[in-house]
């Protein structure tokens, strides 16, 4: 990983632990929550390519990230999971990308970020509320795999495929097959 690959994932991770903690410390709910569960999906959807961009990421993480992250994380993913249902059921079929963009921060949350924190919490069993929010989310992923289904039915008429929705697909896995070839050849040669 050269320098300047260094310090774009150092500030990936600085980003997305930044989020998290705030989600997890935030006290105005009402107010700001859905926003900021909508920022921290952002984050999660950057960090979670990022790691198949640069595999070897996890020797960025500093004793200090590595403490905010296993302190923050068990609150931040049940309040984040809580917010996913409204975050998912809005999505219009004339915003398909948005719902394959939501699938994707959704995967990575589940399988990516949280493989990440049971290696920092040493492999310990999850907790009650993380099973508990883990079997909300997937839900949620239901919820979402159903709609892109049906949205991307030849007789569907709403849906719309909207170049401009479709995020940096650099890093994402071919796994996410909900994103057709065309809108990753669109990313091939970015970052």
């Amino acid at each position: 990983m050269s320098s300047t690959e260094q310090a774009n994932m150092n500030r990936i991770i600085k980003d997305f632990l930044s989020r998290l903690h705030y989600l997890s410390i935030l006290t105005k709910e009402i107010e700001y929550g859905h926003s900021n569960a909508s920022k921290l999906y952002n984050s999660v959807y950057e960090f979670g390519r990022h790691t198949y961009i640069y595999p070897d990421y996890r020797q960025l993480f500093t004793d200090e990230d590595k403490n905010i992250f296993e302190q923050c994380f068990p609150i931040g993913f049940v309040k984040l999971v809580g917010y996913t249902p409204g975050l998912v059921d809005n999505i219009e079929p004339s915003n398909l990308n948005i719902a394959r963009a939501r699938r994707s921060q959704l995967w990575f949350l589940k399988n990516e970020i949280l493989d990440l924190y049971k290696e920092i919490n040493g492999g310990n069993e999850l907790t009650t509320e993380i099973q508990h929010a883990l079997n909300k989310l997937e839900t949620s992923d239901n919820v979402l795999e159903c709609h892109i289904s049906d949205w991307t039915e030849p007789g569907y008429d709403e849906a719309e495929d909207k170049p401009r929705e479709v995020p940096n697909l650099n890093g994402v896995p071919e796994s996410h097959d909900w994103w057709t070839e065309e809108h990753r050849q669109r990313w091939k040669n970015n970052k």
